[in-house]
């Protein structure tokens, strides 16, 4: 018989792996990892929670007998099962709630009949443990000084003052609270705790039609005592002798070499049933017509190692067409820039990036290109001439100087191999063929009365669109890292500038050529 204790201990997807190995299809192991039934939350089902689930009498069935060999009660329609619950409260990664923590000690052991928590509760609270602590649970009067302020401020400004950061304020202290009454707060919980809070506090009803006025906050609730949950089982020490060795990546590139930080697996997860159910997920998300950034950045997260030691690996027919064929979502902006937090262990790089060339970077070209002379003095009056009256004037020009006074004596423009302008009636598709195949990553602008959009090339292929220039170069420069490209021999003066002084990553695997000493230190003379 398995250990009831530690059976109540496991989490959903250890119970659909114990279900699984029990004889129970996989389909039916998935409907229970996706609605979170744990070990405590299973052992608590009765049948006609099991029938809700499951649709074959004979299964049901089957399922009971499980629960009755952990447990070693019947489950039946009209009894459930009492947990074991254990005495030691949460304490992960969250911070003490700033209302008065909540005293588990005058919760009694002893089974008693749960009572309904509240007049339209459609299903009574299963164990005795648990309608305890439903019943303990009161909402805080005292909240944190933002949240404070919103509630006693006017009910025109409460709707006003009512963010999502505020929201997400909230949703971490109620939590918080939870856990401090309960080791493992479960969906009934969370429902109750949702429709006390639009209770008491009216502004912060979901409105709308059909809509029951506390939706919205059941789920973030919900998902976030399932982030919790996550958190708390990432963290546990790993068997003796069973840590596995995190990879290292290497770029093929001498230009970016070295700089990968150690990934730490823990943080970001790749266990292999996990790995395969969350691209699974991920490849459902995008086949819908407007897939949801919500779901598809946090499983991209959840991907990330299995998915960097892909592209790193060394099978001599990887390309960036047959990596897009695997991952499909690397072609959506955000995932890209997401992509390169994960890559740098770092937060909103290609963000910081853009901003930094708007607001350092582009006046500081500017302002040396002003004091040039001669021949260098023309080509900045050209530069000028060439964009003026285009859409992000001065970060073009900005970008075009610093294409002309890091370009090489002697050799062809190198700006043909990062930028070019095309008319919108091309086809974007033909555009990234042309003659001479280029396959680093490149940039096309397509303009049309509308105004300008930003195609990004790479390896003959369209990546992605913007309608910033900005932004394409950044996206243009995180290419590199994500699909781990060489820097183009003809532009790579320009993407160490763009390495060094836009993203601020210091390369130190060659020494730099006199000119471009130069033109950087002058450069920064004026930041």
């Amino acid at each position: 018989m398995e250990d009831l204790k530690g059976f109540s201990e496991k989490d959903s997807l250890e119970v659909a792996i114990w279900l699984k190995s029990n004889g129970i299809s996989q389909e039916i192991c998935d409907c229970f990892e996706d609605n979170e039934i744990d070990g405590t939350s299973f052992l608590e089902l009765n049948e006609m929670d099991i029938k809700s689930l499951v649709p074959k009498l004979g299964v049901v069935k089957k399922i009971c007998r499980l629960q009755t060999s952990v447990s070693g009660q019947g489950c039946n329609s009209s009894s459930t099962v009492t947990p074991v619950m254990t005495q030691s409260t949460f304490a992960g990664p969250l911070s003490p709630p700033l209302a008065s923590p909540l005293s588990t000690s005058s919760i009694d052991s002893s089974p008693t009949v749960s009572t309904p928590v509240d007049s339209d509760e459609s299903t009574s609270i299963a164990s005795s443990a648990s309608a305890l602590a439903h019943k303990e649970f009161v909402l805080p009067d005292i909240w944190r000084p933002t949240i404070m302020a919103c509630i006693k401020a006017t009910p025109e400004e409460q709707k006003r003052m009512l963010t999502p950061s505020i929201r997400n304020e909230i949703v971490r202290d109620l939590v918080t609270q939870m856990y401090a009454i309960r080791q493992k707060p479960d969906r009934a919980l969370c429902t109750l705790v949702a429709k006390s809070l639009a209770k008491k506090y009216p502004f912060m009803k979901d409105t709308g039609e059909n809509v029951s006025g506390y939706g919205s906050w059941e789920k973030k609730l919900i998902e976030r005592v399932h982030n919790v949950r996550s958190a708390q089982v990432r963290k546990r020490p790993p068997p003796d002798g069973d840590a596995s060795t995190p990879k290292k990546g290497r770029p093929k590139s001498s230009a970016i070499l070295g700089r990968y930080p150690t990934l730490e697996v823990n943080d970001i997860g790749n266990d292999d049933v996990a790995n395969a159910r969350n691209l699974n997920l991920l490849q459902k998300e995008l086949e819908r017509d407007k897939p949801r950034k919500e779901t598809i950045l946090p499983l991209l997260r959840h991907t990330f190692v299995s998915r960097r030691d892909y592209i790193l690996s060394e099978v001599e027919d990887i390309n960036v067409a047959r990596i897009l064929t695997i991952h499909q979502a690397l072609q959506l902006p955000y995932v890209l820039e997401q992509e390169i937090d994960l890559i740098l262990a770092k937060k909103d790089v290609a963000k910081t990036a853009a901003k930094d060339w708007q607001t350092k970077w582009t006046p500081a070209i500017l302002q040396h290109s002003a004091t040039l002379t001669g021949k260098q003095g023309a080509m900045y009056k050209q530069n000028q001439k060439a964009c003026q009256g285009h859409e992000e004037e001065d970060e073009k020009v900005a970008f075009l100087q610093l294409c002309t006074l890091l370009q090489k004596k002697g050799s062809s423009d190198s700006l043909v191999y990062i930028y070019e302008d095309s008319q919108m009636a091309e086809d974007p598709e033909e555009v990234c063929t042309r003659d001479p195949p280029r396959t680093a990553p490149r940039i096309a602008c397509f303009t049309a009365e509308e105004g300008s959009t930003y195609f990004i090339f790479v390896e003959s292929k369209v990546l992605c669109t913007t309608n910033f220039f900005s932004k394409a170069l950044v996206l243009w420069f995180i290419a590199h890292y994500v699909f781990n490209l060489m820097y183009c021999k003809q532009v790579r003066e320009i993407a160490l500038f763009f390495q060094e002084s836009v993203f601020g990553l210091p390369e130190k695997s060659k020494a730099r050529g006199a000119a471009y000493l130069t033109v950087t230190s002058d450069i920064h003379k004026y930041i």
